[in-house]
């Protein structure tokens, strides 16, 4: 019995000895790993003391006094582990880095609009690394997104889907909605531009539930109408129309003029493309008094252009 007893107390102290060691260690990985202050710090220090504690519980009859510092020791790691996957706000240490990347991206968003989308990468490659690197994951994913939408306009389309599904990854995990309807857009047009038009759909569709469900209603709008493209562009002219109607519904219900005058035009090219010439000039009308009304004078340009088209 004597000797059982010795090799239960032996197997416990070893159990806890191993345990104690591993929270050591995960202490020290998550300190390396996440950017772990104070709190965590602490636990490093208390593992560490616990763990020189049970390798000499074999001798010392201490046994109460392991589990207590071996029980504080789990909770601060919990408590550690805990803030380590929460995100954390801004320092006033990497606040000036925020704005330098802030300041970055809109100087991409600027090159990118001129068409210097070389120079709008470079930008952009420049403030991903820092969102990286103090770790806002929000300015990282958006950041992610832009990078793909260069690629994008370049019609690199392979690498453009590898960075907007990083970007997707990342604004699911954070829950922006916001970011995950536009990126799954961005993804629908990517598989549109190659053709690949039930891919799209489905990319769309998943877009359009989050912006439903968001109450994104411009969003809705516009997917509505990537949905139409997409048929018309498979000559399925009525199922086209209607997601066009139901674009133009939803456009007029939060008074969108530009999102109203951009569905007229594709409602006025869709009957155009059906050689129904007399209803897309009503159309293609309707949408130049909206873009007029505007001031949107490129929009308004596109418009003559199509009117002229059919009046040749």
């Amino acid at each position: 019995m004597i000797v059982m007893n010795i090799k239960k107390t032996f197997t416990i102290d070893i159990i806890i000895t191993v345990s104690l060691l591993f929270l050591t260690i995960m202490s020290v990985l998550l300190w390396l790993f996440f950017d772990l202050l104070q709190l965590e710090i602490v636990t490093v220090i208390l593992g560490a003391l616990t763990a020189v504690i049970s390798s000499f519980s074999f001798m010392k009859k201490r046994k109460k006094l392991l589990l207590v510092i071996g029980a504080l020791g789990i909770v601060l790691f919990a408590a550690g582990l805990l803030k380590a996957v929460t995100p954390h706000g801004p320092t006033s240490e990497n606040k000036t880095q925020l704005n330098e990347a802030y300041v970055l991206n809109a100087k991409g968003d600027d090159s990118y609009n001129q068409g210097q989308y070389d120079q709008a990468l470079d930008f952009y490659n420049k403030a991903l690394v820092i969102f990286q690197d103090v770790r806002d994951t929000s300015g990282e994913a958006t950041t992610l997104k832009n990078i793909g939408g260069i690629y994008q306009a370049q019609r690199q389309y392979n690498q453009a889907l590898n960075y907007f599904n990083k970007a997707l990854i990342i604004f699911k995990t954070i829950g922006d909605k916001s970011g995950e309807g536009s990126t799954l857009n961005n993804i629908g047009m990517i598989h549109k531009a190659q053709s690949q038009y039930n891919q799209a759909i489905d990319f769309f569709v998943k877009a359009l539930v989050v912006f439903q469900a968001t109450g994104n209603t411009y969003g809705e709008g516009s997917i509505l109408n990537n949905i139409g493209m997409i048929y018309k562009v498979q000559s399925e002219y009525d199922e086209a129309l209607g997601y066009f109607k139901l674009a133009l519904d939803t456009f007029k219900i939060i008074d969108s003029k530009y999102g109203e005058g951009t569905t007229l035009n594709n409602i006025g090219g869709l009957y155009h493309a059906q050689g129904k010439n007399d209803e897309a000039l009503d159309f293609f009308n309707q949408a130049l008094v909206v873009f007029r009304d505007i001031g949107n004078k490129q929009y308004e340009q596109m418009i003559l252009n199509n009117i002229k088209t059919i009046q040749k």
